[in-house]
């Protein structure tokens, strides 16, 4: 079996690349924007092929297609900030970016390839509930949830053509390897700067935004695991959610990392006016029921794991 993974030396993408590599009758290939560190351990580690292209051209997405003619895709590559870029990027990346990979796997590899797209909960009108199905609406409320509504609108007139493919929803994911700029690894990060400057015997400070918001969040590891299982598991034309089923206050994950990762007894907590990724409901959760009865897929890692992953992260020291 040929597998591609576009976005391999992304936060999940690099997950994925090591639970697939774990198969023996896999050769696998990674689509980067770049050979860096990361892509090149795919090459050590599991003999992965990695070819570096352009997502915002369409020519450079044909070639990566016509060298790999890939049997199954796996399409993570693309914006994943949710704030802080132009309409016109997360159009040309993301949007754009999803169809000519579908059209050139349609044109390239036939009826018979597979593509798995990674879109995102952010599609959904989150004031229509707060627990959302895959049947609540759609109506992004951030320039990012248009973009990706927008790119399953195109794949979707793909599919019309021929095109075998499936799509995914994931919500808020954390765990190893993930950087800066997202509400888990912020936490870590802020708590350990503090903890550097204050002396023997002093409560360490740690700057929060919304505590009172209750998301879904899922380990990357069960994500990608998800993914895995979509992709054998689903008919072609799926849209499934990838959650936990569960939500869970900031104040908990702060409480979490304060008391049983970092073992602290006590934490001084500032407000902090943060720029938001979205208009933050106060409860967003997402219902993972088809995943789970069409897989048996469960999520094994707690949020306490994903934390204490995070907290043993050198790149935070």
């Amino acid at each position: 079996m040929r597998i591609l993974v576009t976005g391999a030396n992304g936060f999940a993408g690099r997950h994925l690349i090591r639970l697939l590599g774990q198969q023996s009758d896999v050769e696998l290939f990674a689509g980067v924007h770049r050979i860096d560190e990361v892509a090149t351990e795919f090459t050590r580690e599991f003999n992965a092929q990695v070819y570096p292209f352009d997502l915002g051209d369409e020519r450079s997405i044909q070639s990566l297609i016509q060298a790999v003619r890939p049997e199954q895709t796996y399409h993570l590559a693309g914006i994943a900030k949710t704030f802080g870029v132009s309409v016109q990027e997360y159009f040309r990346l993301n949007s754009l970016g999803a169809y000519f990979l579908g059209k050139s796997i349609l044109e390239t590899c036939g009826k018979d390839a597979r593509l798995l797209y990674v879109s995102s909960a952010g599609v959904y009108d989150a004031t229509h509930s707060h627990i959302l199905t895959e049947s609540t609406p759609v109506q992004p409320s951030s320039e990012y949830g248009a973009s990706k509504a927008s790119a399953e609108a195109f794949l979707w007139s793909l599919y019309a053509k021929g095109l075998d493919v499936v799509m995914v929803r994931p919500f808020n994911h954390t765990g190893p390897g993930q950087m800066r700029g997202f509400v888990c690894p912020d936490l870590v990060y802020r708590l350990k700067q503090s903890l550097a400057r204050i002396g023997s015997g002093e409560v360490p400070q740690l700057e929060v935004g919304k505590l009172h918001s209750v998301r879904d969040f899922t380990d990357v590891r069960d994500v990608v695991a998800a993914y895995q299982l979509i992709m054998r598991d689903f008919q072609s034309g799926s849209i499934v959610n990838v959650a936990s089923g569960k939500g869970i206050r900031v104040q908990e994950i702060i409480d979490l990392l304060v008391h049983e990762v970092a073992g602290l007894k006590d934490v001084q907590l500032i407000s902090a006016l943060e720029q938001s990724s979205r208009t933050d409901d106060d409860v967003v959760v997402g219902d993972s029921t088809l995943l789970q009865r069409t897989t048996g897929w469960e999520p094994r890692y707690s949020m306490k794991d994903s934390l204490l992953e995070l907290w043993n992260e050198s790149f935070f020291d």
